[in-house]
């Protein structure tokens, strides 16, 4: 979730970016410490002589699974930026995501696990678990193709 304020509209560039209706922001603030998703589609011009990568910031899975799915191959970076409080690691962490699950830990507690490329998982949970081991785990997300065959590392 993300929150502006209208003395942070850039109106400036509004022809140049923003042909759709769009408002253009040069500040936002993240309004609750989550996972934040980065998205980048690439977006071809009309004429085919130029192409963008626009990324999208989002925070709810369900709309990155649609998001994904709508972007097909035009999905050129997926990564999600993870809160220290994830990480245990001073400041921010952007890793390229792979797969995000969802589930009852064996303890009872419930946890959501982002799945990095690399195999890393991170989690809001103190006791991460494997998505293996979870009760009533769900599957919310998967990138098209594998993660690397490692083993995993935890954090969180």
């Amino acid at each position: 979730m993300f929150i502006t304020h209208p003395e942070f509209e850039f109106p400036d560039f509004h022809d140049l970016f923003s042909d759709d209706g769009s408002r253009l922001w040069q500040h936002v603030e993240l309004q609750l410490i989550v996972p934040v998703f980065l998205v980048g589609i690439a977006q071809v011009d009309e004429d085919g002589d130029l192409s963008v990568t626009r990324v999208h910031e989002l925070t709810d899975v369900t709309e990155l699974a649609q998001l994904a799915k709508i972007a097909g191959g035009r999905l050129v970076t997926l990564d999600v930026l993870l809160p220290p409080y994830m990480t245990r690691k001073p400041g921010w962490f952007t890793a390229p995501l792979h797969a995000v699950w969802s589930g009852t830990a064996p303890n009872g507690t419930f946890q959501t696990v982002y799945v990095s490329t690399s195999g890393r998982r991170y989690s809001s949970a103190s006791n991460l678990v494997h998505e293996r081991q979870m009760l009533n785990r769900q599957l919310h997300f998967r990138r098209p193709g594998k993660a690397q065959k490692r083993s995993p590392t935890f954090i969180g």
